[in-house]
């Protein structure tokens, strides 16, 4: 089920412990801390809220020439299957229409990779032993502008 409100905006530094703790309990690989702090000074990385102002996802970018990678992306687990991710990559996409997008997804995450697919990205290429604990190879998406 799907959110009606989710509204998008910057993170700052009073939502890191939020954001640390939606890093450490919905992914088997968090982002690690440090980055997400550099992220949040950089105002490359984004929080979904809902009506409630409770913070349900973020996602953080890095930004180049016409081409934004991104760099982690999850949702809290209270709020996973109900198109947090979906609305973070659709803000990303708005915000900076002129730019393709790329990422890396593990080859076992089938949701996120179905996920991608249904926003056309277009799987590139493979990254041998990519990630770490454990090792797994990594799959590279790109979205067209």
């Amino acid at each position: 089920m799907a959110i009606n409100q989710i509204t998008i905006r910057a993170a700052n530094p009073s939502d890191f412990e939020t954001l640390e703790l939606i890093n450490q309990t919905s992914s088997n690989t968090p982002y690690q801390s440090f980055a997400l702090t550099n992220a949040i000074e950089k105002q490359s990385c984004f929080l979904a809220i809902n009506s409630d102002n409770k913070i349900m996802g973020w996602i953080a970018i890095q930004k180049g020439f016409e081409l934004i990678d991104i760099l982690y992306i999850t949702t809290a687990n209270e709020f996973k299957r109900r198109g947090v991710s979906k609305s973070l990559f659709n803000y990303v996409r708005k915000e900076f229409k002129n730019s393709e997008i790329m990422l890396e997804v593990r080859k076992s995450n089938l949701k996120a990779i179905k996920l991608y697919e249904s926003l056309h990205m277009v799987f590139l290429n493979t990254r041998k032993k990519y990630y770490q604990n454990p090792n797994e190879d990594a799959l590279v998406y790109k979205y067209y502008i």
